[in-house]
């Protein structure tokens, strides 16, 4: 394949992902650390009814169904639902369903990495515009044969010293790239019409979950 600095490349070889390429983003002098360092752990926590039997029940529906009869000049048009909601309002009341909040699981944990690139020189200006096609690459799909489907793009993988100091990643999806090219707001460039400075942008989506044995690995 195409050899970049700065980059490995591994083949899954267990699990669920088996088989699918890993892009390896290696600790590289020409990549500084990002501008925003931010991770965040999400949790998906919701409000449920805590009506824990059938009397519980039963009173509940009785009540919401006196709520609704409640409704001054009730038409065939309207709604149980809208019925409900207007009773409430006629009678100033609303129905204690004993919420509980209840955990329902956990979303992928997303990175966002604003890197700003500025060589000292035309072979490090090489290496950065190297680098840049790399990302763009290999989270690009292949088109298939017959051109009817699409091959996963690789996953990537970061093995950068000093991030992985704060905390680990599992393998990632580049799930958007976005190169600007004039970071300061106007054009400069070297004597080989390469730009002085680029930004960056990386936003990653985790392929796994960050649950306790993952954390207990220092993600």
């Amino acid at each position: 394949g195409i050899q970049i600095s700065g980059f490995k490349t591994e083949t899954i070889k267990t699990g669920p992902n088996k088989g699918k390429v890993v892009s390896i983003m290696t600790s590289q002098d020409f990549i500084p650390m990002p501008q925003n360092i931010e991770v965040s752990y999400p949790k998906n926590w919701s409000a449920k009814s805590g009506l824990q039997n059938q009397g519980e029940i039963s009173a509940y529906k009785m009540f919401k169904q006196k709520m609704m009869n409640s409704v001054v000049g009730f038409v065939e048009t309207i709604t149980p639902e809208q019925a409900y909601n207007q009773g409430q309002y006629q009678l100033g009341l609303t129905l204690d369903d004993k919420k509980k909040l209840l955990f329902e699981g956990i979303d992928f944990r997303q990175f966002s990495f604003a890197i700003l690139l500025q060589p000292n020189n035309a072979a490090e200006q090489q290496k950065i515009q190297d680098w840049i096609f790399r990302m763009k690459f290999d989270s690009a799909p292949k088109l298939n044969k017959g051109d009817s489907f699409f091959q996963f793009p690789n996953f990537f993988r970061l093995e950068w010293e000093k991030l992985n100091l704060l905390f680990k990643t599992g393998d990632l999806a580049l799930t958007n790239i976005s190169v600007n090219y004039t970071p300061d707001g106007l054009w400069s460039e070297h004597t080989d019409s390469l730009p002085t400075a680029t930004r960056v942008s990386l936003s990653f989506t985790e392929i796994d979950i960050a649950h306790q044995d993952n954390i207990g690995k220092g993600w």
